[in-house]
């Protein structure tokens, strides 16, 4: 989620390529606004895990029928299909 690197950016917690949002435009992928639903479905997710980012994405991919792309294996827990890294 760009939201989260950006911000572990700014923290010094994450170093990134000042062309990295132009790459992954180039990438192809489709970015996925962050709507007013997705924000109410993370208060319907069980409190398995605690960080904000991750539960947002939990809730994106729930409400709209697609799996999460993670090395955390609690990602599990939500009942969405997981592809490992």
């Amino acid at each position: 989620m760009i939201w989260e690197m950006r911000i572990k950016q700014a923290l010094g917690k994450l170093e990134i390529a000042p062309n990295f949002y132009t790459v992954i435009q180039q990438q192809g992928f489709e970015m996925l606004p962050i709507s007013p639903d997705h924000a109410y479905a993370v208060g319907d997710l069980p409190m398995i895990h605690s960080d904000p980012f991750d539960r947002m994405l939990l809730a994106q991919a729930k409400m709209e029928k697609l799996s999460i792309v993670a090395h955390d294996t609690i990602f599990h827990s939500y009942g969405i299909p997981v592809l490992e890294v």
